[in-house]
């Protein structure tokens, strides 16, 4: 019975971990330098300026319009996150982030597929809005 009920208990937390971690850094607006990586930049890709949103579950660029929001999923707290999007995959127009979150300050990587499929990598800084 108490196996039972300590096992109950355990999926209840793990339900409101894992639904929690998918709005943990709503509300955020982060500035970000997105800047190519060698090869990336090798291609003629310049360095952007941009701001990264949370908001309702999703990650947006302002820069990055068309590819639009993604589902992001967060770990972490006391100011210290990873967080990440799904992984893309052979779709085009798509964009995946990944990073940590360190107090007021941002560091990751880009992975964004253009429209015509072209694959650029980019690491990103910044600090919080």
């Amino acid at each position: 019975m108490l196996l039972h009920l300590t096992n109950r208990i355990a999926a209840i937390l793990l339900l409101l971990t894992a639904s929690a971690s998918a709005g943990l850094l709503d509300g955020t607006a982060w500035e970000i330098s997105v800047i190519p990586t060698r090869q990336t930049s090798s291609r003629g890709v310049k360095q952007f300026d941009d701001v990264l949103t949370f908001a309702r579950g999703k990650a947006a660029s302002a820069r990055l319009k068309e590819v639009g929001a993604v589902r992001y999923s967060a770990k972490g707290g006391n100011g210290f996150y990873n967080w990440e999007t799904a992984p893309v995959l052979r779709e085009t127009n798509t964009a995946e982030w990944a990073g940590v979150i360190n107090g007021g300050n941002i560091d990751g990587n880009l992975k964004w597929v253009t429209r015509d499929g072209r694959v650029r990598y980019f690491t990103i800084k910044g600090r919080k809005r």
